[in-house]
């Protein structure tokens, strides 16, 4: 069944404007059936009165004029036909159009002849279908009351090309009219269904932060659900707000701190490896904490303008590793075009890929790669080691926040939960799987710099 609400109504129209068209077209031609019978009925009726009119019964014999008011009764093959029988139905006369058609030995019809007695009914004789009425008559004479069967018989052929004729229009008008109908319901359903169209538009502007609320008009069907979204969107706006206050509290207090430090650290013995790694740090928790900032006073449509290089990153944060993991001496590679881009904000993918690239470290035994290239407007990378893996069973769970595969390591379980954060907040997505090293790999899809 197609998703779009026109297409389903669509869809259920081409099922049920034929059925009923067809049970409509079916009813018609049956009216006009029985019409055309009942017309037939009266017609041979008449003719069967003009019949009695102009009969004569003589010495027990039954005579007709040679001319009659109707002249097909006397017209050779006019479609028209009289026919009279006694009693046990023998022939007594028929009409001169009827001399190639009945013989002399032909009855009409099968029931007794009763006084009073009538019917209509369909007759096949030869070749050609015939309509037949009877009408069975007492007639007094001197010698006492005779029963005759006077009959009226009219070709069918006249009556069905004006039935073929009838159903050819018919159902041409029908189909006409399925046409008709079935495009004013798809105007109809443009109509009907724009107040959704400018939902879908208006959701689009709150999206883009052009307004905070749906402002629309909308039917009164719609209008519980634009309250109700507005309801969510207000309350997601001050979750937001809060959330950003709180983060915006934290990160001023943690700013004091770290002045502290780099400040002790500026002041002491100069030329330390340790004092160089530790200002290292110290200088990224600052900008991670500026960082946090920004997200908490800027929207995400700021923060995705911008293009990061790859490579450079990944560079930083292998060399940093390095000095962290030095007692491992994991050998890293990296596999990166200097032209690839990444096209979000330097510290978000400094926060995704040091947390991955740092997991390598800490689960490797000897080497870790890192491998990116670009599909279409997409951003692939990929963080490979040659530890133990990830089992299929815990791929998605350790993905979760606080959620993590190896007890026995140090750490809370939220880096990769920030990083699948950070990566859905860019539309992007994150995958789990065996890498060629023999231990785990974590594929991203990002957007790519245009």
């Amino acid at each position: 069944m197609p998703n779009s609400l026109a297409a389903r109504l669509f869809a259920a129209s081409l099922v049920v404007l034929p059925l009923f068209l067809g049970a409509s077209g079916y009813m018609l031609d049956s009216a006009f059936h029985r019409s055309l019978y009942a017309a037939e009925s009266e017609r041979l009726k008449t003719h069967i009165y003009l019949l009695l009119s102009e009969a004569e019964v003589e010495s027990g014999q039954l005579w007709f004029p040679e001319q009659f008011a109707e002249p097909r009764f006397s017209l050779l093959g006019s479609g028209l036909y009289g026919w009279a029988g006694d009693s046990s139905g023998r022939m007594l006369w028929r009409s001169d159009s009827a001399q190639l058609l009945l013989e002399d030995n032909i009855t009409v019809g099968t029931a007794p002849v009763e006084a009073g007695s009538e019917a209509f009914y369909d007759l096949q004789i030869g070749e050609e279908a015939l309509f037949a009425y009877h009408y069975d008559v007492a007639w007094d004479t001197a010698a006492g009351p005779l029963l005759f069967r006077f009959a009226a018989l009219h070709s069918q052929a006249s009556l069905q090309a004006k039935l073929g004729e009838y159903r050819a229009q018919l159902w041409q008008w029908l189909g006409a009219l399925a046409v008709l109908l079935l495009a004013t319901q798809t105007l109809i359903l443009r109509w009907g269904l724009q107040p959704l169209r400018q939902l879908a538009e208006d959701l689009t502007a709150v999206e883009s932060g052009q307004t905070r609320q749906l402002r629309g008009h909308y039917p009164a069907e719609i209008e519980p659900v634009t309250q109700n979204l507005n309801l969510v969107l207000r309350n997601e706006q001050a979750q937001r707000e809060r959330y950003r206050n709180t983060l915006a509290d934290l990160a001023h207090s943690l700013k004091t701190p770290l002045a502290v430090i780099s400040g002790h650290v500026n002041g002491s013995r100069a030329g330390s490896a340790g004092d160089a790694t530790l200002q290292e740090q110290v200088d990224r928790m600052d900008q991670i904490v500026s960082h946090q900032l920004q997200r908490a006073t800027l929207n995400s449509k700021t923060l995705v303008s911008r293009s990061t290089p790859v490579q450079a990153v990944v560079a930083r944060l292998s060399q940093a590793l390095d000095k962290v993991y030095d007692g491992k001496r994991i050998a890293f590679s990296a596999d990166i075009d200097a032209g690839l881009q990444f096209n979000g904000d330097e510290r978000d993918l400094m926060e995704v890929l040091g947390n991955l690239i740092e997991n390598a470290y800490k689960y490797g035994r000897s080497q870790v790669r890192c491998s990116a290239d670009r599909h279409g407007e997409q951003l692939q990378l990929r963080i490979e080691d040659d530890g133990d893996g990830v089992p299929a069973a815990k791929r998605q769970t350790i993905l979760q926040r606080g959620a993590r595969a190896d007890t026995a390591t140090p750490g809370q379980g939220i880096g990769l939960a920030v990083a699948v954060d950070i990566i859905s907040s860019y539309n992007g997505s994150i995958s789990i799987g065996k890498s060629d090293l023999g231990g785990a790999s974590f594929n991203l899809t990002l957007p790519g710099a245009k």
